[in-house]
């Protein structure tokens, strides 16, 4: 069935991540600003209990890791993909995210934002 809004899948971090995924990883700005405008935030791959807590408060709905084929199929019930981050980073401007092609595959329109 269809679930709506945005859904990214990949890892995430937050602000006591270790330094290197901070700057790259950190998707609670986004999911706060999706919330403020009554659009929800799926983010697939979410394992970690104190990560989803601190998501969950920003608006994010979080989801553990699955199998690649059930996370196609999970992908299709959203409105849109999402690739890239709230902020500039070499990281994003570097890669060729996996995300992408995910995401066409599993039928959904992409939003790339700050990834070249």
């Amino acid at each position: 069935s269809h679930m709506g809004g945005v859904c990214y899948h990949g890892g995430v971090g937050d602000d006591e991540s270790p330094p290197h995924y901070l700057k790259y990883r950190e998707y609670r700005p986004i999911a706060y600003a999706l919330q403020t405008m009554g659009i929800p935030f799926y983010i697939y791959g979410v394992n970690n209990p104190r990560t989803v807590h601190r998501y969950i408060l920003h608006g994010a709905t979080c989801i553990p890791t699955l199998p690649y084929i059930p996370l196609l199929h999970q992908l299709s019930r959203h409105d849109w993909g999402f690739v890239g981050h709230s902020t500039p980073h070499p990281q994003w401007d570097a890669a060729m995210p996996n995300k992408l092609f995910e995401c066409i595959a599993a039928g959904v329109p992409v939003i790339v934002h700050n990834a070249a």
